[in-house]
């Protein structure tokens, strides 16, 4: 366990850190990817209490040298000043046995403020290279040596074994291509799941079951069709395709046998050419599902129905279009689309833009569009007169409302902010809240404000800006609840017009005589 004695003496000008360290070993369990870590930590001379952040890093050195890893922050809640804490999860990367390659040194950082000197881990790298000799670790093969009195051969991908390298290979496999040749007899193949391909013409020369059903199912179909032939007059039908001698069939003397007297008996003439013609008389003829083409200049001219219904219709018709044109002149009122009537139409809309701008300085702002004469409006006398001064210098006559937004992680500041609450009990790390650009903001004022102390809120400005010496790599701190800071853009960087920091953390006092 080690025992951490930090003395933390708040003032209101400076921050002193005392540190003392008595190592008495680092326990690591038996897996290599948790390390366990107990140690004891003093905050001016009394034991520490509650919840605090904790981050640890594994260098390669005591000092400087390389980060090795990082873990994530915990939140590690002490008892009497003692606290234990599991390494395992990292920031990027868990934690594994590449971190103890070499000499390991472990760093702590508690609230933001990193403890020193840096402690050597003496103990992990041990159970960790014996974790590597487990069944889990992996050998290459550059590094096997054959057994010579093994029968087993290792080969490599680029070695991979084929067709020459087998022994005692059947000789129907020996010409490499996969396929057996079952060249000697086979009286009982069972069929499997695959394909069965099988040479025809030597199981027909066969003297096997095979050869024997082949030569009755030929006998018995040949029979079969021939009965067919005779008995076609009464064949039923069936789901498959019925194959007829069909000149057999239009010679018998059955009902078909008079086909080719159709045409005389129904005196149709020859319908392949003139289609059916009937000189019938066609009263009631039922409309069908097909095409009727009729001859309409022999209906015209008829003496029926239709004829004397079309001249009457067409007559209508055409008092109807009488009726109309008559009536187009009444037709110019109506809110339609319209085809007479336009010049007077045309005066009315005219002398109506008359009245409307006259009324100008009298039209209430709607929602909708307002196309005015805005050089006129501009130099009226009107209430938008005083429109030369807008640019002046604001004044406000009621109370002023800025707006106020709470953060709980990194934060860019934008034109439409104004106050900024950051609330770190929600947070992982410190927050940095970056301000805008001051170039082209001058007299721009912010405020940023710490409302929880369980991380240190920093406040940087953008690029190579600066804010009273503060700049993007070394931020404004503002650690502990309650503290602010409001600055003020001057158009190039930005100023700090007031602050309140309970403990400064390495703040210039030149800041603040």
């Amino acid at each position: 366990m080690h025992k951490i004695l930090l003395n933390n003496k708040m003032r209101f000008i400076s921050l002193f850190l005392g540190l003392q360290l008595l190592v008495s070993g680092l326990s690591c369990c038996a897996a290599p990817l948790k390390i366990n870590y107990q140690g004891r930590l003093e905050e001016s001379g009394q034991p520490a209490e509650g919840a605090k952040s904790f981050i640890f890093k594994i260098y390669d050195a005591l000092s400087g040298g390389s980060l090795v890893w990082t873990s994530a922050p915990q939140s590690v809640t002490l008892t009497n000043g003692v606290f234990s804490a599991v390494l395992e999860a990292g920031a990027t990367v868990n934690l594994s046995t590449d971190v103890f390659s070499g000499a390991s040194f472990i760093e702590i950082t508690v609230d933001g403020i990193a403890l020193a000197p840096r402690q050597e881990m003496v103990s992990a790298p041990y159970a960790l290279v014996a974790r590597s000799l487990s069944s889990e670790a992996r050998i290459s093969l550059s590094n096997l040596e054959k057994d010579p009195s093994s029968s087993s051969t290792i080969n490599t991908s680029t070695n991979a074994v084929d067709w020459t390298q087998l022994k005692n290979v059947p000789a129907g496999l020996t010409d490499g291509t996969g396929i057996l040749s079952l060249a000697a007899q086979v009286d009982n193949v069972a069929l499997s799941t695959g394909t069965l391909t099988v040479n025809l013409a030597a199981v027909i020369l066969s003297t096997g079951a095979i050869q024997a059903d082949i030569t009755a199912e030929a006998a018995a179909r040949s029979g079969a069709d021939s009965a067919l032939g005779t008995r076609v007059d009464n064949v039923a039908a069936s789901t498959g395709t019925l194959t007829l001698n069909f000149t057999a069939l239009a010679l018998s003397t059955g009902p078909l046998s008079d086909f080719a007297d159709w045409n005389m008996a129904y005196s149709w003439g020859d319908h392949s050419i003139a289609g059916y013609v009937t000189n019938a008389v066609l009263n009631n003829v039922t409309a069908s599902t097909g095409t009727l083409t009729v001859d309409l200049a022999g209906v015209i001219l008829s003496t029926g129905a239709i004829a004397a219904d079309l001249a009457t219709e067409t007559s209508d018709r055409s008092a109807a279009d009488g009726a109309l044109a008559a009536q187009i002149d009444n037709v110019a009122l109506s809110t339609g689309t319209l085809t007479t009537g336009l010049a007077a139409e045309t005066a009315a809309r005219s002398g109506a833009d008359s009245a409307i701008t006259a009324q100008m300085d009298s039209v209430a702002a709607s929602t909708g569009i307002l196309t005015a004469d805005l050089a006129g409006v501009v130099l009226s006398t009107g209430p938008l007169a005083n429109s030369g001064t807008w640019n002046g210098i604001l004044s406000v006559g009621g109370p002023l409302s800025l707006p106020i937004a709470t953060k709980t992680a990194d934060y860019t500041i934008s034109s439409n902010d104004s106050t900024i609450l950051v609330d770190t009990s929600l947070a992982s790390a410190d927050v940095v809240i970056t301000l805008p650009s001051a170039v082209g903001s001058v007299g721009r004022i912010y405020t940023v404000k710490n409302i929880n102390d369980l991380y240190v809120v920093r406040v940087a400005p953008a690029g190579s800006e600066n804010m009273d010496g503060w700049s993007n790599g070394v931020p404004f701190p503002l650690a502990d609840r309650g503290d602010f800071v409001t600055c003020q853009s001057d158009g190039a960087n930005w100023m700090i017009i007031g602050a309140y920091v309970q403990s400064f953390i390495a703040i210039p006092r030149v800041l603040w005589n």
